[in-house]
């Protein structure tokens, strides 16, 4: 009886320590093949891909209420990376978290691909977005599926919270002559 509790106590153990251990890039993240998103009549032309759209706010809307708060993310007192979506043709799409203190100096490896986690997007005519993104979150592989609108030079996610990506221009060798591995 007690080596049956042990061994079941055990394999709880091993099972419960597994992490993720599919396909990831030298810098460890993953790049299991996750579904494309429809790009046929993908309106890619609302998106610019020689630029990269950097976080700029999260919002919340209380129903209640009927009211949105903001939370700047420019705050010294917030988080201390950095959100920048980078779109390519084909329907890709990189999200990199870069510490904020390195975005004073961006280099063009910070905009490497196989820093990336892996995603895809597609655009509909009304200027309608949806990404699906893949991160590893809790030791398993997590696909983020986002939806919302493409206004100007603004991205905005909306799901439970919200989030606004402003597009930012790089010079232009720090972008140029990358191509996504997935």
């Amino acid at each position: 009886m007690v080596k049956k509790i042990f061994f079941g106590a055990g394999l709880l153990l091993h099972l419960s320590a597994c992490c993720y251990t599919g396909v990831k890039t030298s810098y460890g993240l993953p790049r299991k093949a996750i579904r494309k998103l429809d790009v046929a009549g993908n309106y890619s032309s609302l998106i610019d891909t020689s630029a990269v759209y950097k976080i700029k706010t999260n919002f919340f809307y209380n129903k209640s209420l009927k009211k949105y708060t903001y939370y700047e993310k420019d705050s010294d007192t917030d988080y201390a990376y950095t959100s920048y979506f980078k779109f390519y043709g084909g329907g890709k799409l990189g999200l990199f978290i870069i510490s904020k203190s390195d975005t004073a100096h961006l280099k063009r490896e910070d905009f490497n691909p196989l820093k990336a986690k892996m995603g895809y997007f597609t655009i509909k005519e009304n200027g309608e977005i949806q990404t699906r993104i893949s991160t590893i979150g809790n030791c398993n592989l997590f696909i983020s599926n986002e939806k919302g609108f493409v206004k100007g030079d603004s991205i905005v996610l909306e799901r439970h919270f919200g989030v606004i990506y402003e597009k930012k221009r790089l010079p232009k060798g720090i972008l140029e002559n990358w191509t996504p591995d997935w």
